[in-house]
């Protein structure tokens, strides 16, 4: 997009740099499920086996905001014109100083309206904010803007809220460690595999 909407210097332009210099030497597939948001899906190191045979293409970047993702939408989504967009964010415009569980709604409706102006047969699936052990002691903030964002998934053409929560907390709340990482926070091999057996029905 032309202008960061929070005013904030490109942190990420090294990062896309290195996304464009990947596709001339290795154009990704045509019609493939496109991930992007922060480093939960940048993390994502086995993306393609997890979802194989299925296309696939990682453009998680950073801590990434959503207004970070809206800001280079036109050069990490829009030229693989995806079939599906996958999002993984809010979790970093939730804890903003002027966030809250009605930032992370406003900030995907935004993401949702550019992505849908470019691309207006593209299906969009937002992927419910985790159970982070790490950030338990405010998780009441994650849980409200999952309900907000399901709500408006529900009312809206072409949008998808997956709901990766419920599964997590199956055994326990808190969820067992083992999904984690041990920053508690990041999912581990285990969590991603959970999180592929959950996403692949939305993308198949």
């Amino acid at each position: 997009m032309a202008n960061d909407i929070n005013g904030k210097p490109n942190r990420f332009e090294p990062n896309i740099r290195e996304f464009e210099e990947r596709d001339r030497t290795n154009p990704p597939p045509p019609d493939a499920a496109l991930f992007t948001g922060s480093s939960s899906i940048r993390l994502w190191d086995s993306l393609e086996e997890d979802f194989a045979p299925l296309s696939v293409i990682n453009r998680g970047f950073g801590g990434a905001q959503f207004s970070d993702v809206i800001h280079f939408l036109d050069r990490i989504v829009v030229p693989y014109r995806p079939r599906v967009v996958v999002i993984y964010a809010g979790s970093h415009d939730l804890r903003r100083a002027d966030g809250g569980p009605p930032a992370v709604l406003r900030m995907f409706d935004a993401f949702r309206t550019a992505v849908h102006d470019a691309l207006p047969e593209t299906k969009v699936c937002y992927v419910s904010m985790k159970p982070s052990i790490k950030k338990w002691e405010t998780i009441g903030m994650d849980r409200e803007a999952n309900r907000l964002v399901e709500e408006y998934c529900a009312s809206t053409p072409l949008t998808t809220y997956i709901d990766i929560w419920t599964p997590m907390v199956r055994e326990g709340s808190p969820p067992p460690a083992r999904y984690f990482k041990p920053d508690r926070n990041h999912p581990s091999r285990e969590g991603y595999r959970l999180w592929a057996s959950v996403i692949r029905p939305y993308i198949e």
